[in-house]
């Protein structure tokens, strides 16, 4: 009688190995752009608060503004720091698994891939129903004027 339990043997082609390999070195490009980016908005919202906190008082713009919109920039740079990182990870643990032949690396680096993409879906979901309020709110504003 067959086990049932037992997991079904899987093995890694060479042509396999090869698409693992040319994805991480893609993987790790993707992530260091991506903690570039993220290095750059937290200078630029850093840089925007002093800009903002040097502007003459006669004007409309506050300092309290620029402390807001710094605090802003500061969120989307955390945000967008975890899917770099998830990506770098994967990048990471693939290459070490594909050296070793390590089964639990592999898994962790699918998990860390999950994870990307689980931030990914997340944050497009929650992106597009910011867009799809902001479309009834100017459409309702437009009705009432």
């Amino acid at each position: 009688m067959e086990n049932i339990n037992s997991e079904p043997e899987f093995k890694l082609t060479q042509k396999i190995i090869d698409h693992l390999e040319n994805i991480r070195k893609w993987t790790l490009f993707l992530s260091i752009v991506g903690f570039v980016f993220v290095f750059l908005i937290i200078v630029f919202a850093f840089g925007f608060g002093f800009i903002m906190a040097h502007f003459p008082r006669e004007t409309n713009f506050q300092p309290v503004t620029g402390v807001f919109f710094s605090f802003i920039y500061v969120v989307i740079g955390i945000i967008h720091f975890f899917p770099a990182f998830y990506l770098y990870r994967f990048s990471v643990y693939i290459k070490r698994s594909l050296r070793t032949a390590d089964t639990f690396t592999m898994e962790k680096a699918f998990s860390s891939l999950q994870t990307h993409y689980t931030i990914i879906g997340i944050l497009t979901a929650l992106l597009v129903g910011i867009y799809i309020l902001i479309i009834v709110i100017a459409a309702i504003v437009a009705l009432v004027t």
